[in-house]
């Protein structure tokens, strides 16, 4: 894999692993300088954490990620937010997929954070749209994230989305796990809530 950072005009790259960790790429691993997409799409491939590689002097032109990982906390999150110029990421916490559970995200530390994303989908993660700080993220049209019906029953939770300001589409996977049938409903009327006070009014898929 060392011959791909040789490769200057390289500007795709779609990596396809059968099963299990993908550990052929080292952490001193150099991606092309030239590199706008790069894509780990099989669903059964995955990395134990975040590459170091993943960051902005080294990926200042990607532009979009596709990428699992064993688990995925707020600072993996945080580090790729500061890629410069990439549009669409998805990004999965493999760790949580089995278990129907989610841990929700701390809040980012800066209003700088994915200043060009467009398309983000954090799957199996709590990703809740207060999350980002006011400023970040100003051109994000569609979000995608999970939520635990459970964390309806927090005084603390935060829903609201009005911060975001180019939102047209939200996409949540809502976790029923250890929540009742009320829980479920008030966490789904919740969201429908926050997505109505959007001033642009985003379509709203509860799965």
């Amino acid at each position: 894999m060392g011959s791909l950072s040789n490769l200057c005009k390289l500007d795709s790259l779609h990596i396809y692993v059968r099963g299990g960790e993908i550990n052929f790429l080292s952490e001193d691993w150099v991606p092309p300088l030239q590199l706008r997409r790069l894509a780990f799409s099989l669903p059964s491939s995955w990395f134990k954490i975040l590459p170091s590689w993943i960051n902005p002097s080294s990926l200042s032109l990607l532009t979009y990620l596709h990428i699992k990982v064993v688990e995925v906390p707020s600072e993996a999150i945080q580090l790729v937010g500061m890629l410069p110029a990439f549009c669409v990421l998805e990004i999965m916490d493999i760790s949580k997929f089995y278990e129907e559970r989610v841990v929700e995200m701390s809040a980012l530390s800066s209003v700088a954070l994915f200043p060009c994303a467009m398309e983000c989908h954090f799957l199996c993660i709590g990703a809740v749209p207060s999350m980002f700080p006011r400023g970040a993220a100003p051109r994000l049209k569609h979000l995608g994230f999970t939520f635990s019906a459970k964390w309806i029953t927090r005084e603390n939770i935060d829903l609201c989305m009005r911060h975001i300001p180019s939102l047209e589409r939200v996409e949540v996977k809502v976790i029923k796990e250890e929540a009742s049938d009320r829980e479920v409903y008030e966490a789904k009327a919740a969201l429908r809530a926050a997505a109505e006070d959007h001033p642009n009014r985003p379509v709203l898929d509860l799965h």
